[in-house]
Parts: C-alpha cells; structure tokens; sequence
C-alpha cells in the first residue's frame, strides 16, 4: 500500500477512504407549512411566503428554509426576462408623503363568459401604496376613468383637492388624454402628469399593482359573471389588502374587510348624485363636497 500511495503521489489514507452517504441536519419540521403556503400563494417568492406563514400563522420561518425547500420541490417563481434593457431609475417615484404623487391606469379582467371582458380602473398613491379610487366596469371611456378618480377624491381629500400640490401620473391612453378628463383635473387643481410613449416604468407602481392582483387573484379563480368578479376584487384586493409593500418586510396597512351588502351600497353611495364632481364648488380655493356632512370614508 505504501509503493502504491508514493507511486500515486497520494496518502495512505486515502485508500482506505470508503464514502459514506451524508446525512442532512436540516430541519424538515416547517417543510409541510412551506409547500401549503405556496399552494395557497402560487405567485409569492420564498419572502414573501415568508411574511405570509408569520402573519397568517404565526410561524416564523428562516428563508433560508423557505428556500431551501422551494427550490427542492420546484416552487420557486420563473422570473420573466424582458429583453429590452431599461434603467433602475426610471421607476423611481420621488412621494414625500401621501397625496403627493398619484398614478392611475386601465387593465381588463375576464368577467366570464356572459359579459366578457370587464375593464378596472384604479388610482394609487405612490406614498402609502394604497387604492385610493378605482372603478369596474363593462366599458373603457372617459366616464370609467372620472369615476375612479372621482371616489379618490371624494374618499381621501373630502375637503377638495385645491393647494395639495397632487399630482396624477397616467400613460397617454385616450381615456386620460382626453379633453374632459384634462378640463377636470384643471378644475380640481391637479397637476397631470403624462408618461413617456413605450415608458411604462413611468406608471411602475399602478402596473406592479395590476400584475400583482392578476397573479394572486383574478387568474387563480374563474369568474362567471361581473357581480363575482367585482365582489371579489373588491372584498380580497382592495378593502382587504394585504399585500406586502416595498421594500419586502413592510406591511401595508389594509382596509377593513366588508360584505357583499357593504360592497353594493357603497357602490351606490358613490353613483348617487352626491358623488360627482357637480357638487364641487371650483370657485372655492379648498373645494368641498355641498354636503352636510363629509362623505364616509371606508
């Protein structure tokens, strides 16, 4: 054994090496918590399912682990690659504090079958990262894109919009490039603000928003009529918030969770003539809603 170790240049030891299977001291124990919680959120990363098995849970997982056992079982997220190559700092939204810089944008949901497809405004502030106004509807014009921008102002600045310095980000979409739309933010006192043509890291906030809400709730069912629909974005993605905010680790704060009851009579209180912007009076620097008492604020 010696000539053989010296003829190869190796020690004696390693010919009597005999490989031993290794064993593995990771611990499994929050294994069957980690697959349940991407079943449930096929759309989150290891961080994100993270957050969701402590604030569900109460379970706190290293991500480590939650990594660990994503990739072994193949639930890790595919990362879409672009092949347009953009810069970090487009996205970039300076907010100094809320109702400072809004965005709004339309996307379209599949309402099933019936209806077809149903087109969703919203309008989020870049601050906070909440839904302050959005609209569902059957149709895509001008009076869709007044609504949600109408329950925006009505909800989070019920004393007008007047000297807040708001600024409302949108693309160059007919519905807010339009002559009514404009005349409406001039009256409002709102500085609009368009995005680049082919530029949609200009509107990066309202569009994360709308791939996140495609991917963790309007793919994941099937709606067969726009009252489904509607009840659900509602009740699950807007009045009950409770995506993660960025940077990842800090919550938003979600709006109370309401009804279906709820959900219609506030719809109703937001198409009554109360609601619309004839009831501003733009002569006033602080316009307010002519109503007795503000509007209710869920």
């Amino acid at each position: 054994m010696k000539l053989v170790a010296e003829t190869l240049a190796i020690s004696r030891s390693s010919l009597y090496y005999q490989a031993r299977p290794r064993g593995s001291r990771a611990d499994r124990s929050r294994d069957q918590e980690i697959i349940l919680a991407c079943g449930e959120k096929p759309a989150y990363g290891y961080r994100r399912v993270v957050w969701w098995l402590w604030r569900h849970h109460g379970l706190v997982v290293n991500g480590k682990r939650a990594l660990r056992v994503m990739r072994e079982r193949g639930l890790l997220v595919r990362q879409r690659r672009f092949r347009v190559s953009r810069r970090k700092d487009w996205g970039k939204v300076e907010a100094l504090h809320p109702n400072h810089v809004w965005q709004s944008d339309m996307t379209k949901v599949w309402a099933g079958p019936a209806v077809g497809w149903a087109y969703l405004v919203s309008v989020i502030d870049c601050c906070t990262r909440e839904i302050v106004g959005w609209d569902l509807s059957l149709r895509c014009r001008t009076e869709e894109a007044l609504a949600a921008l109408n329950r925006a102002v009505l909800e989070v600045l019920p004393f007008g919009s007047r000297g807040t310095g708001l600024t409302l980000t949108t693309d160059n979409g007919t519905q807010f490039t339009s002559a009514r739309y404009v005349e409406t933010l001039n009256r409002l006192g709102i500085t609009h603000r368009r995005t680049a043509y082919n530029h949609p890291e200009g509107n990066s906030y309202i569009e994360r928003f709308h791939r996140s809400l495609k991917e963790e709730e309007v793919w994941l069912n099937e709606y067969q009529n726009f009252d489904q629909a509607e009840q659900s974005i509602a009740t699950r993605s807007y009045y009950g918030w409770a995506r993660l905010s960025v940077p990842i680790g800090q919550a938003v704060v979600p709006f109370p969770t309401f009804d279906a009851a709820q959900i219609g009579a506030k719809k109703e209180e937001d198409a009554s003539p109360q609601g619309t912007f004839q009831n501003y009076d733009i002569r006033n620097v602080h316009a307010r809603p002519l109503l007795e008492d503000p509007p209710l604020v869920l």
